[in-house]
């Protein structure tokens, strides 16, 4: 597997080209970079397999709907959190805050400088457009996905939600929506763009972190689906019996999340 490194600011940027490329492949960009191509920086020495999905089972069938792939990474691990959290939300509900450190997030944040907005341009004005020049293809917005789990879900479906000109879908794997007891997808399904021109996928296991997430899931999609957004064709949300809330869990279902948005391309 062939990764091309660069450096955008403060980021680290690793990138995964398929053998064949036209100015219509399309891009997904990824948060938490070190847990999508090395099992050795991975959180738990397993990838997403994001590649190898691609491989087994898009490219036999679709090999010009195989994706350039951005993983993005966080430049400092203890400040994840202030840079995936969708801050217009953190700033809407500050009581938010008063979670850190319990059962929802239970480590402790002393910093609680919100970075999300920088983080959200970032990829839009400089990541994307890096990822279009480098590799000579258009990208649409149709064409251009974003793609994270847990904490990288919120930021996913906040991505759509600052810059709905630059993505087309947002997948967000174990989303992490039980952030202020239902706030935060309150939050986010207020910011998101009206219904009809961008997808999302969501899902969710069961055990671990996972076991909290089915009623504040429910919630959300009855909010969405209130504000005109079509089930199976806006948005699909599937549960996953059995998985839990890390990368091995995610690596067994991310062949199910690329079919998902790249047959809808057409």
């Amino acid at each position: 597997m062939k990764i091309i490194r660069h450096q955008i600011g403060r980021h680290a940027i690793e990138v995964w080209a398929p053998p064949t490329l036209s100015s219509t492949t399309p891009l997904l960009v990824t948060h938490d970079g070190k847990n999508v191509f090395n099992p050795k920086t991975s959180t738990v020495g397993v990838t997403w397999g994001v590649v190898e999905a691609v491989e087994r089972e898009i490219a036999p069938m679709h090999p010009d709907l195989q994706p350039v792939i951005v993983a993005v990474w966080v430049p400092d691990e203890s400040r994840r959190f202030q840079e995936l959290a969708p801050q217009a939300v953190m700033e809407r509900y500050p009581q938010i805050w008063d979670e850190i450190g319990g059962p929802t997030v239970s480590w402790a944040i002393n910093d609680h400088t919100l970075r999300g907005n920088d983080y959200q341009d970032l990829l839009a004005t400089q990541v994307v457009p890096w990822a279009r020049e480098t590799f000579s293809i258009t990208a649409s917005r149709e064409r251009t996905a974003v793609c994270g789990s847990s904490m990288g879900g919120l930021a996913s479906l906040y991505a759509l939600a600052r810059h709905p000109e630059t993505w087309g879908s947002a997948l967000a794997l174990s989303t992490h929506l039980p952030l202020g007891d239902g706030l935060m997808g309150a939050g986010l399904a207020d910011l998101l763009p009206p219904p009809g021109r961008h997808r999302i996928w969501m899902d969710y296991g069961d055990q671990t972190l996972d076991a909290a997430y089915a009623p504040y899931q429910a919630a959300f999609d009855a909010d969405l689906a209130a504000r005109g957004w079509q089930y199976g064709t806006d948005v699909l949300t599937t549960p996953f019996p059995g998985h839990d809330h890390s990368e091995r869990a995610w690596s067994s279902r991310i062949h199910l999340v690329l079919k998902w948005w790249l047959n809808g391309l057409g």
